[in-house]
Protein backbone atom coordinates (compact mmCIF):
# COMPACT_ATOMS: atom_id res chain seq x y z
CA UNK A 1 0.00 0.00 0.00
CA UNK A 2 1.48 3.53 -0.25
CA UNK A 3 0.00 6.20 1.50
CA UNK A 4 0.60 10.17 0.16
CA UNK A 5 -0.47 13.65 0.38
CA UNK A 6 -1.78 15.10 -2.29
CA UNK A 7 -0.43 19.11 -2.78
CA UNK A 8 -3.51 21.42 -2.98
CA UNK A 9 -2.12 23.17 -5.99
CA UNK A 10 -1.81 19.40 -7.97
CA UNK A 11 -5.45 17.96 -6.95
CA UNK A 12 -7.37 18.84 -9.99
CA UNK A 13 -4.36 17.30 -11.67
CA UNK A 14 -4.09 13.92 -9.70
CA UNK A 15 -5.06 10.66 -12.09
CA UNK A 16 -5.32 7.24 -10.79
CA UNK A 17 -2.97 5.32 -12.87
CA UNK A 18 -2.84 1.93 -10.95
CA UNK A 19 -4.79 -1.23 -11.67
CA UNK A 20 -5.12 -2.31 -8.15
CA UNK A 21 -7.54 -1.05 -5.84
CA UNK A 22 -7.32 2.30 -5.32
CA UNK A 23 -9.05 4.49 -2.59
CA UNK A 24 -9.00 8.36 -2.23
CA UNK A 25 -9.95 9.86 1.01
CA UNK A 26 -10.34 13.36 2.54
CA UNK A 27 -10.39 14.24 5.27
CA UNK A 28 -12.12 17.74 5.78
CA UNK A 29 -13.34 18.41 9.54
CA UNK A 30 -17.38 17.61 8.77
CA UNK A 31 -16.04 13.71 8.27
CA UNK A 32 -14.31 11.43 5.85
CA UNK A 33 -15.71 10.24 2.32
CA UNK A 34 -14.49 7.07 0.59
CA UNK A 35 -14.15 7.37 -3.02
CA UNK A 36 -13.44 4.16 -5.06
CA UNK A 37 -13.59 5.50 -8.78
CA UNK A 38 -10.63 7.51 -10.36
CA UNK A 39 -11.95 10.67 -9.35
CA UNK A 40 -10.43 13.46 -7.13
CA UNK A 41 -12.33 14.67 -4.00
CA UNK A 42 -11.45 17.62 -1.92
CA UNK A 43 -13.63 19.46 0.39
CA UNK A 44 -12.79 22.28 3.01
CA UNK A 45 -10.16 24.76 2.88
CA UNK A 46 -6.59 24.18 0.83
CA UNK A 47 -4.68 23.64 3.82
CA UNK A 48 -6.32 20.27 4.68
CA UNK A 49 -4.29 18.04 2.71
CA UNK A 50 -5.97 14.99 0.55
CA UNK A 51 -4.99 11.64 1.49
CA UNK A 52 -4.80 8.83 -1.28
CA UNK A 53 -4.95 5.28 -0.24
CA UNK A 54 -3.51 2.68 -3.03
CA UNK A 55 -3.93 -0.28 -1.62
CA UNK A 56 -2.72 -3.39 -3.34
CA UNK A 57 -4.69 -6.67 -2.13
CA UNK A 58 -2.19 -9.04 -4.04
CA UNK A 59 1.04 -9.79 -2.55
CA UNK A 60 2.80 -9.78 -5.81
CA UNK A 61 1.82 -6.31 -6.79
CA UNK A 62 3.06 -4.80 -3.55
CA UNK A 63 6.29 -2.63 -4.17
CA UNK A 64 9.60 -1.52 -2.67
CA UNK A 65 9.91 1.93 -1.00
CA UNK A 66 11.47 3.47 -3.90
CA UNK A 67 8.67 2.30 -6.63
CA UNK A 68 6.00 3.79 -4.25
CA UNK A 69 7.47 6.62 -4.03
CA UNK A 70 7.70 6.97 -7.94
CA UNK A 71 3.99 5.83 -8.30
CA UNK A 72 3.47 8.74 -5.95
CA UNK A 73 5.35 11.91 -7.34
CA UNK A 74 3.78 10.31 -10.93
CA UNK A 75 0.43 10.91 -9.24
CA UNK A 76 1.48 14.28 -8.29
CA UNK A 77 2.19 13.60 -4.80
CA UNK A 78 3.98 12.05 -1.94
CA UNK A 79 4.76 9.55 0.44
CA UNK A 80 3.08 10.36 3.84
CA UNK A 81 5.05 13.00 5.77
CA UNK A 82 3.76 13.13 9.30
CA UNK A 83 3.65 16.98 10.51
CA UNK A 84 2.01 16.48 13.79
CA UNK A 85 0.35 14.05 16.80
CA UNK A 86 -2.90 14.80 15.79
CA UNK A 87 -2.37 13.81 12.19
CA UNK A 88 -0.46 10.77 13.59
CA UNK A 89 -3.93 9.53 15.44
CA UNK A 90 -6.08 10.52 12.38
CA UNK A 91 -3.68 7.82 10.13
CA UNK A 92 -3.83 5.74 12.79
CA UNK A 93 -7.47 6.02 12.48
CA UNK A 94 -7.86 5.84 8.54
CA UNK A 95 -5.74 2.90 8.75
CA UNK A 96 -7.53 0.92 11.74
CA UNK A 97 -10.90 1.15 9.68
CA UNK A 98 -9.83 -2.06 7.59
CA UNK A 99 -8.59 -0.23 4.47
CA UNK A 100 -5.74 -1.93 4.40
CA UNK A 101 -3.65 -5.29 6.16
CA UNK A 102 -1.18 -2.98 8.04
CA UNK A 103 1.53 -3.12 5.23
CA UNK A 104 2.07 0.41 3.74
CA UNK A 105 4.92 3.11 3.36
CA UNK A 106 5.31 6.77 4.98
CA UNK A 107 7.70 9.20 3.38
CA UNK A 108 10.71 8.62 5.93
CA UNK A 109 13.48 7.56 4.61
CA UNK A 110 17.23 7.12 6.27
CA UNK A 111 19.92 9.64 5.86
CA UNK A 112 22.66 8.25 3.68
CA UNK A 113 25.24 11.20 4.89
CA UNK A 114 27.80 9.40 7.21
CA UNK A 115 28.68 12.02 8.29
CA UNK A 116 24.82 12.78 10.32
CA UNK A 117 26.02 10.80 13.23
CA UNK A 118 29.04 10.41 15.29
CA UNK A 119 29.93 6.84 15.67
CA UNK A 120 28.67 5.29 18.88
CA UNK A 121 26.95 8.45 19.48
CA UNK A 122 22.89 8.01 19.56
CA UNK A 123 22.15 12.02 20.93
CA UNK A 124 21.97 12.76 17.28
CA UNK A 125 19.54 9.84 16.12
CA UNK A 126 16.71 12.38 14.93
CA UNK A 127 19.12 13.84 12.37
CA UNK A 128 19.73 10.31 10.51
CA UNK A 129 16.23 10.72 9.38
CA UNK A 130 14.28 13.18 6.63
CA UNK A 131 10.94 13.04 4.93
CA UNK A 132 11.40 12.53 0.97
CA UNK A 133 8.74 15.31 0.40
CA UNK A 134 11.90 17.81 2.02
CA UNK A 135 9.01 18.97 4.78
CA UNK A 136 11.54 20.04 7.60
CA UNK A 137 8.68 18.90 10.13
CA UNK A 138 10.81 17.52 13.91
CA UNK A 139 7.84 15.71 14.45
CA UNK A 140 8.90 11.36 14.65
Amino acid sequence: MQLFKVPPGQRANVIIRLLTVCVLITVPFIGIHFVTSGQTVCQGSPEEPCYKIAYFRDVSSRVAFWEAQDACEMDGGSLLSIENTAEQKHIEHLLGSGITDGDFWIGMTRVEDETAQEPGSFASCPNLYRWTDGSVSQFR
